[in-house]
């Protein structure tokens, strides 16, 4: 059954999903040490979201802290993300009849938010309109410029396959144990996207008929696009040990986690295309599909969810290496999600070309064996004139993520600098550097990069922590 949409009824979903976004953007972020490092993974209880190992670990006291959302005040002094403009006068913006009218930058705000934890100094443009072009090499996507835009990208908060919160830092968690056994309650807050690719096959058959289509084919999903958003109770158990060795210290740990889900909005487009009897692709209007499937206590909706996350980590002592100047090696594997269930009860509705569905009871589940792995290597030496040089790198794989980082921070009596690359959705680097006031005050600033959704444009960034003995 198809009726005409109630505005405020279709647009909720949406109000949900950009304000989980934006506390999500905030819980899951790495800190500025992180940063200014490219990436790269500190061995200590941080890491513990990736290797259930490191809760064990000692800190080496350094990172962490209140990291500042400068994100934010991109959206007081940039025009084009003046959120305060769009609430108060929304109507000033992209006004056709209007040669003077300001235009709100979607995507830079959707870039700017999902990372407000840094300052975005140079902002993606947005696209007005996709443009999808067939020729011989095959399907290429453009805005209303001319300017091609990346495919089979997105970008990701969290490192969940469905809503499981994986690897999500709660928004808030209060902590509590005895002995090895930690146990954990608070709120999580994971989002995923946005997402854009084109269908396999259309490309294939472009490549096999060198730019020819079959006859009367339809692609249903030629374009296609995604996001989600999810948010609810998070609860773990966790238990993590060092177990002592002849000549090196080993530590073990895993993780028993679960949620109960208090919000969800998953929402899929699909764009359409189709042949003619000489194999062109038909004038019409490309048809769309947009499927929104909403979970909250306005619609009856929950989810729940369990995992199970497995780690080891081992120290070897210079000594135990031969290498003098080498105070300790650190090499940690983890296995998160090494089993994985979810579920999620609510509704789903449809917007194509011909209108708009009434919602409808649906469900969304999955589970089994899909983890992502970790692997982390860390040397800590002490050189000549009192420097001391922490060198990093690590590697994640699975669940449809591959990261590489590597990087290296040097201490100077109260200074620290540091500095990493690495391939994490894009290619990134970081700069930063430390200074410790005293054991307990310290700051963090950082010079970050990131890729941009959709462009092959690089973000420069700005971050700051204030330390305060945690």
């Amino acid at each position: 059954m198809r009726s005409r949409p109630h505005p405020r009824d279709f647009r909720r979903p949406f109000i949900i999903l950009a304000a989980i976004i934006v506390c999500s953007s905030f819980a899951g972020a790495q800190d500025v040490r992180g940063l200014g490092l490219g990436g790269a993974l500190v061995p200590g209880p941080s890491l513990g979201a990736f290797n259930p190992a490191f809760g064990a670990y000692p800190s080496d006291g350094r990172g962490g802290g209140l990291v500042l959302p400068l994100g934010l005040l991109n959206f007081l002094i940039n025009p084009q993300l003046n959120l305060i403009g769009l609430l108060t006068n929304p109507a000033q913006y992209n006004d056709p009849s209007n040669p003077n009218s300001p235009e709100f930058n979607v995507l830079a705000a959707l870039d700017q938010v999902t990372h407000l934890n840094t300052l975005i100094l140079n902002p993606v443009p947005a696209p007005r309109q996709i443009n999808v072009n067939v020729s011989a090499s095959g399907v290429t996507l453009t805005d209303q410029d001319g300017r091609p835009l990346e495919t089979n990208f997105s970008t990701s908060l969290s490192n969940s396959r469905g809503t499981s919160a994986v690897g999500v830092s709660p928004l808030f968690r209060i902590p509590f144990g005895i002995g090895p056994v930690q146990f954990g309650l608070g709120v999580f807050i994971s989002a995923g996207g946005p997402s854009l690719a084109i269908d396999p096959k259309l490309q294939a058959d472009l490549l096999a008929g060198s730019g020819q289509l079959p006859p009367n084919t339809m692609y249903s999903s030629a374009v296609s696009g995604a996001a989600k958003a999810s948010a609810g109770i998070a609860f773990d158990v966790a238990f993590a040990v060092p177990v002592p060795l002849p000549g090196a210290t080993l530590y073990a740990g895993g993780r028993g986690s679960g949620f109960y889900g208090l919000a969800l909005v998953d929402v899929s487009a699909l764009g359409s295309l189709k042949t003619d009897s000489s194999g062109n692709l038909t004038s019409a209007t490309p048809d769309y599909s947009v499927t929104v499937f909403r979970a909250d206590p306005t619609n009856g909706g929950f989810g729940y969810g369990l995992n199970v996350d497995l780690g080891v980590a081992v120290d070897l002592p210079g000594a135990t290496l031969g290498v003098s100047e080498l105070e300790r090696l650190n090499v940690g594997l983890g296995v998160v999600g090494a089993v994985d269930y979810y579920s999620w009860s609510g509704t789903e509705q449809t917007v194509t070309s011909a209108g708009t569905s009434v919602p409808v009871a649906s469900s969304r589940s999955g589970g089994g064996v899909d983890p992502l792995v970790t692997v982390n290597v860390a040397g800590t030496f002490s050189l000549a004139g009192g420097l001391r040089v922490l060198a990093l790198t690590d590697a994640q794989f699975g669940r449809g993520r591959l990261a590489l980082h590597l990087g290296a921070e040097a201490q100077f009596g109260l200074f620290t600098l540091r500095g990493g690359l690495g391939l994490d959705n894009g290619f990134k680097f970081g700069l930063g550097a430390s200074f410790d006031v005293s054991n307990n005050f310290g700051f963090d600033l950082a010079l970050t990069t990131h890729q941009a959704p959709f462009y092959n444009h690089t973000n420069y960034g700005i971050a700051l922590a204030l330390r305060l003995g945690f």
